[in-house]
Parts: C-alpha cells; structure tokens; sequence
C-alpha cells in the first residue's frame, strides 16, 4: 500500500519590476525559475532530470504562476501574482523536506536576493501525510515560516 502527501497552496508575490527594467516576459520567467522545476508522470527522463522541487514516485509538487500584474502606467496594484502549488506525493511522508521547499522558494523573493523587484505579501500552504493524525499549516509572517500541527480525523 502507498503512503501518500498532499498538498496544497498558495503564494502572493508583490513587487515593482520597471524599478530594475524587466519586462513582463522577462519577469514571469524569473519568477518561475525561481520557484522550482516540476516533473509529471508523463514526462519525459529530463523533466526528471531538472526537476528540483519534492518528489513522489509518480510526480513531483506542482505550481503554477498566475500573473495578475498590470502594464506599465496602467492599474495601481503592487500584486505581480499569485503561485498556486498542489501536489498527490506517492510514496512520500517526508514534510520536513517540503517545508525546507517552500522555505527556499520564499528566501528567493526577498527583496535582497532578487534585484529589488519583488517580495512576499502572504503565503500558506497545507500538508497532510496520510495516516498521521495532524496535517500541518505553514504560513508567512514577512520574516519565516510559521507552522503549525492542526489535528483531523483519520479514517
């Protein structure tokens, strides 16, 4: 029988990239490499290969940026976008790991390691491991992750 780990996501990216002179071609590509290479399982060996983020056996966490910035001169939102994250780990239970993830992936956005252009305005992101009686919350508090153990019912 497989162990399996979901979870689930999301984080608010805000900055002002015309600051640094990035376009938004430009800026939704860095945002995305900074976030980590994915692998399905359909994908070829390498996709597995590039893949950096945690992995099941059968795939690993998935993400996805959703743009919400403006052009330029237009809109007055610092909102550059939201990364919904999800994933169905199979034969994975390590949450120490995804955690020290997604710790990486929000030190990258600090405004020191990015040429100034964004930041982290939230995030939250959930895990459960089945057959453990408590998933856990991580959140942002503009400084660290925060987690907490948050029990459930266990079928």
């Amino acid at each position: 029988m497989s162990q399996w780990t979901h979870v689930a996501g999301a984080i608010r990216i805000d900055g002002i990239p015309s600051l640094t002179g990035i376009s938004q071609e430009e800026e939704i590509k860095e945002i995305e490499s900074l976030i980590g290479n994915t692998a399905s399982y359909d994908d070829g060996e390498d996709a597995w290969d590039r893949c950096n983020v945690p992995c099941g056996s059968e795939g690993s966490i998935q993400r996805k940026f959703i743009f919400t910035g403006h052009d330029e001169g237009v809109g007055h939102s610092l909102s550059r976008g939201v990364v919904v994250i999800w994933a169905d780990l199979r034969d994975y239970g390590d949450e120490d790991a995804i955690i020290a993830w997604l710790r990486k992936v929000l030190e990258n956005f600090k405004i020191d390691n990015n040429k100034g252009a964004w930041g982290i305005r939230d995030a939250i992101l959930s895990i459960e491991v089945e057959g453990r009686k408590e998933k856990t919350l991580c959140t942002w508090n503009e400084k660290e992750i925060v987690t907490a153990k948050v029990e459930r019912e266990i079928d």
